[in-house]
């Protein structure tokens, strides 16, 4: 939802003369495809994570924490960041 929404704002401040370079009008698409993106890998990696789980739970143990959350977490700071920095740069 986030990248529908990503596109449809940065999409609709099209000033009349936009920055050829980069700018809110050239960054909304590739930002809202990194968002759908991540949303996906989001969703894969929970259904990982509860089939994993529901078979933990059958043989008695609990599945805490992990390395996906955190990758999870970088690659939202890392789109963050390089979207900052392109925002700053122009």
């Amino acid at each position: 939802m986030t990248g529908v929404i990503t596109a449809q704002l940065f999409r609709l401040q099209h000033s009349i003369n936009p920055n050829p370079e980069i700018g809110f009008y050239l960054i909304g698409v590739p930002l809202a495809a990194a968002f759908i993106g991540i949303g996906m890998v989001v969703l894969l990696v929970g259904a990982w994570r509860c089939w994993r789980q529901q078979n933990a739970l059958i043989r008695g143990k609990v599945h805490a924490g992990g390395w996906e959350l955190t990758v999870i977490m970088l690659l939202c700071i890392l789109v963050s960041g390089v979207l900052l920095f392109y925002l700053c740069a122009s």
